[in-house]
């Protein structure tokens, strides 16, 4: 088990009147719990992760963002060769009403999201003291009110310890 914190601070460029920015113009935190169990005897591991995103208000459009609860889970089997095969499950939920003259409009422009897809992974020793792990997903979402739809975004990983 692990307990984080993680602060987003607003930094970048931002215009109240352009349709995307780098920056969201406010401050984030998002306390985190995650856990992890391992079945070595059938080769699993489950993992979780749940957040809460809390947003101060961005002062230049008056937009107060509700705080947003965040789970993510991921089963995998892992098999003898190094590959593995899992499921990975995730949701979005928006914990109340946005708030401000554009939210208000939008009736509080409350939003969630689920998303559900497989990831494979390949892990190996490359030489005496190191290891590379890769791993390959697709989480496309399969509900969504509010919040951007995703079917197209592959996410693939490499990592070498050493």
């Amino acid at each position: 088990m692990a307990l984080s914190l993680n602060v987003w601070a607003p930094t970048g460029k931002y215009d109240p009147n352009a349709l995307a920015n780098p920056s969201l113009n406010n401050w984030t935190f998002i306390p985190q719990v995650a856990y992890t169990k391992l079945f070595p005897e059938h080769g699993l591991e489950f993992d979780a992760v749940a957040g809460i995103q809390f947003y101060t208000r961005n002062n230049a459009t008056d937009y107060q963002n509700a705080p947003l609860f965040t789970l993510d889970t991921m089963l995998l089997k892992r098999f003898a060769n190094g590959a593995g095969l899992g499921l990975i499950a995730g949701t979005t939920q928006q914990l109340g009403d946005d708030s401000g003259p554009l939210a208000d409009r939008l009736n509080g422009f409350r939003g969630h999201d689920w998303a559900v897809g497989p990831i494979i992974t390949y892990d190996t020793k490359i030489g005496a003291r190191s290891m590379l792990s890769l791993g390959l997903r697709w989480v496309p979402t399969v509900s969504s009110k509010n919040r951007l739809k995703s079917t197209n975004t592959f996410m693939g990983t490499a990592t070498v310890v050493f």
